[in-house]
């Protein structure tokens, strides 16, 4: 069954090591960006271990705004795994 709308991709990021938080030691950070209606659903993937994480946000918050929410979710993620 389909949304009844087609999800549009906005474009998908990949970071460099060290940033936004991340251990030096990640290899990176895969972000990916598609519109759902109203939405944007933004997934974040470590390159190194493979945890993914998703979040929705209203796509006024911006581009940069909501990549940083999902990485920030991806780091909290990661560091509750590791406890």
């Amino acid at each position: 069954m389909g949304l009844g709308y087609p999800a549009r991709l906005l474009g998908t990021i990949r970071h460099e090591a060290g940033r936004h938080g991340m251990p030096s030691n990640e290899h990176g950070v895969i972000v990916e960006m598609i519109a759902i209606g109203r939405y944007v659903k933004v997934t974040a993937v470590d390159t190194r271990t493979g945890t993914e994480v998703s979040i929705v946000g209203d796509p006024r918050r911006g581009e940069r705004a909501l990549r940083d929410a999902a990485v920030r979710r991806l780091r909290f993620v990661m560091e509750k795994k590791d406890k």
